[in-house]
Order: structure tokens, then sequence, then C-alpha cells
């Protein structure tokens, strides 16, 4: 028995959209490191060490299309990864997501993009 080629279709295009969105995602992460370096570099007294003790605001910026419902999100150390704590990036012209918080100098900060799908009466 063959498949149908209905099917087979709409396998190879789900395909293509995950490969679609992991480069994508791959080029938000290279410039997310980006510009944490350059924060980093930024803060850096001559020595190069990072002045502790104060917060700056450090915005989320990623290139990426979503679908009607989702939305992203950046979750990291800063709320033990948990994504009803995360920062909720907002949708701005030419499919850029963004948003800004405070973080504190002299940490380490690790983080991720989540794309979530809007529910009703629920958060992220």
């Amino acid at each position: 028995l063959g498949k149908s080629p209905q099917i087979s279709s709409g396998t190879s295009d789900m395909q293509s959209r995950v490969r679609e969105l992991e480069r994508a995602l791959e080029n938000a992460s290279a410039q997310s490191d980006a510009s944490f370096d350059g924060l980093r570099k930024a803060l850096a007294d001559p020595s190069g060490k990072v002045s502790e003790g104060h917060t700056v605001l450090v915005e989320f910026i990623i290139p990426f299309e979503t679908q009607p419902g989702q939305r992203i999100l950046a979750v990291g150390t800063w709320c033990d990864w948990n994504v009803q704590k995360g920062l909720i990036l907002t949708y701005t012209k030419g499919g850029i997501w963004k948003g800004t918080m405070s973080l504190h100098t002299g940490s380490n900060y690790e983080y991720k993009y989540v794309i979530a799908q809007a529910q009703v009466g629920s958060t992220p």
C-alpha cells in the first residue's frame, strides 16, 4: 500500500518548517550571544572585570515569525527557568520580538527563548 500524497506532502512541509525554525533560532542565538558579549565589555573596567552591585537594563531581541496565538518569552536563571515568570516579549514591526528587564551586574545569566501557545484563561 502506498502513502497518500497529501500526507507525504504535509509531512515534508512540516519538516521544512521545522528546519526553517531551527535556522532562525540559531541565528537569533548568535545575535544574542554577540549582544551579551558587547554588554560585558561595556560594563568591564580596564582590567576586564565587571563591577558588581549595579543593575542594568538588558534588551532581548529576536527576529522570529510565529504562528497566530503564539508568543515568545525569555526565560533563564533569573527566574529558575520558570516559563510563568519569564519575560514576555512584544511583537514589533518586521517580525521582531523585544523585551527589556533589569539584571544585576557581576552575575552570570543563562537564558533561552521559548515559544508559547496562548491559551484562553491561562498564563504562558
